[in-house]
């Protein structure tokens, strides 16, 4: 059934679930994700297709759906290209998206976008930090707490501290 079912629904699956991602909550979004995963062998290669073209739109769509299935570690090599991305919107969802990839190779990237002049890139610097293992950049995340112009990337800093060590956060 599972095979049957898999013929019919794989070519129509990526696309459905791609043009309704950004109406669906986050329990749906997970398990369609999932089940597509596991029923489409090319689902990453369409979600590389999509952060491909030029379409920042597209890119971002795509970076969310790596980010929110936790898939960076596939993708990684298209993550790290678009950190080079001139819109810096892409820049911070593919940092944050780094949060799932392999964090040998994923922290040195991660690190640097922790001093980008953005303040997104930032926020999503230290979430993705968060995913992989932050304990290790405890005194640089303490540093962020005091950041008066930049809100968010501070807020993320401390919530991460408050994961680690409660007291200092």
């Amino acid at each position: 059934i599972q095979k049957i079912a898999g013929k019919r629904l794989v070519p129509v699956a990526f696309p459905r679930l791609w043009e309704s991602w950004p109406r669906l909550n986050q329990a749906q979004r997970l398990a369609a994700g999932r089940a597509l995963i596991k029923i489409d062998p090319g689902f990453h290669a369409a979600l590389h297709d999509k952060m491909a073209t030029l379409d920042s739109a597209n890119k971002l769509r795509a970076l969310s759906i790596i980010s929110e299935l936790n898939q960076g570690l596939l993708l990684q090599d298209t993550l790290f290209r678009l950190c080079r991305d001139s819109d810096p919107k892409v820049v911070s969802a593919a940092v944050k998206a780094l949060g799932s990839a392999e964090p040998d190779k994923a922290l040195p990237v991660i690190e640097a976008a922790l001093k980008h002049e953005d303040d997104r890139v930032r926020a999503n610097a230290v979430e993705a930090l968060a995913h992989l293992d932050a304990s290790r950049h405890a005194d640089l995340l303490a540093s962020m707490t005091d950041e008066r112009e930049a809100n968010r990337a501070r807020a993320n800093a401390i919530q991460a501290l408050m994961h680690m060590r409660s007291g200092e956060a």
